[in-house]
């Protein structure tokens, strides 16, 4: 059963799995390439980044992040 969050909680989650994620990685990996979204290759400084700011990518990013948690982002 999927549990619904609004977009500020999803967003939340998605910051915190991404914030751990680059804090567990050394200094001089944090700006490889780590994902592709939309032909564009995306650190995970970059997508912290974009999630923060919440562009396009960013908001698709925390889209991809509940889905795959079984969450459903409601208004």
């Amino acid at each position: 059963m999927s549990q619904s969050v609004t977009y500020e909680e999803a967003r939340a989650l998605t910051l915190e799995y991404y914030t751990k994620v680059r804090d567990s990685l050394p200094l001089p990996m944090r700006d490889m390439p780590r994902k592709v979204v939309a032909n564009t290759a995306l650190s995970i400084n970059a997508i912290i980044a974009a999630i923060e700011s919440n562009t396009e990518i960013g908001q698709w990013l925390v889209a991809e992040y509940a889905s795959g948690m079984g969450l459903v982002v409601s208004e």
